[in-house]
C-alpha cells in the first residue's frame, strides 16, 4: 500500500489533532476528540503505511506546550506498536 501522509497544523487542542485527521482519511463512525480514540485508530484502526507531519510543532508548543507534549507523547507510543507508522515534527 502507498504511504498515508497526513499534515496537522496550528494544534492548540487535542480536539485540532482528531478534526484534521478525519478531514484527511476516513475514520471509524466512533472516533471522538480525545487522547484515547486517537491512539486507537492511529495504532489500530488507519491501514499502514502511515506518516503524521505535525508542521507546525515548534510554534504550537510554544502556544500550547502541555497539548503539544501529550500529543508528541502518544504519537511516539503508536510508533512502538507499529512497525508501519512514523511521524515528523516541524
Amino acid at each position: 500500500m502507498p504511504l498515508t501522509r497526513i499534515v496537522w497544523t496550528d494544534i492548540r487542542r487535542v480536539g485540532d489533532a482528531c478534526r484534521q485527521l478525519s478531514a484527511q482519511i476516513a475514520t471509524p463512525d466512533y472516533f471522538a476528540a480525545n487522547l484515547d480514540a486517537l491512539f486507537d485508530v492511529l495504532g489500530t484502526d488507519l491501514p499502514g503505511p502511515l506518516q503524521i507531519d505535525w508542521q507546525t510543532y515548534t510554534s504550537d508548543q510554544l502556544s500550547e506546550p502541555d497539548c503539544c507534549e501529550q500529543l508528541r507523547l502518544l504519537l511516539h507510543d503508536v510508533q512502538l506498536e507499529r512497525e508501519d507508522f512514523r511521524y515528523r515534527l516541524g
